[in-house]
């Protein structure tokens, strides 16, 4: 039981770190690369090195975004899997890891998935 507490601690600290990485370094970038996609263009702008850097960036941050959603749900669900059985019996690092498991799933589930948008 302690070791499994231990590798459900280890996987929810990843998660929570990829989670709240991505919370706040990836989403702002991704929110401001969808701003710039919505907004009203010149006739100009159409077909310039622009409009392609534009897009790179709008496909680039979106798709990190997804990743690093989908990244985050994967491993926030196999820790909290993981150390559910040694937190029933107790053990305060499955408690733990358990608990950044289930924060770190929803964070993910909320960018990783079109649930919210």
């Amino acid at each position: 039981m302690r070791i499994l507490s231990f590798i459900g601690l280890g996987l929810g600290g990843i998660a929570i770190f990829l989670a709240l990485y991505l919370h706040f370094e990836i989403a702002p970038l991704a929110e401001y690369a969808e701003e710039l996609d919505v907004k009203v263009k010149s006739a100009d702008y159409l077909g310039s090195p622009e409009e392609k850097g534009d897009l790179l960036l709008f496909q680039l941050y979106v798709g990190q975004r997804t990743f690093f959603g989908q990244l985050s749900l994967l491993l926030g669900g196999m820790a909290f899997l993981v150390s559910i059985f040694p937190a029933i019996k107790r053990n305060k690092f499955a408690i733990i890891g358990a608990s950044l498991g289930l924060i770190s799933f929803f964070i993910g589930a909320a960018y990783g998935t079109h649930m919210f948008s």
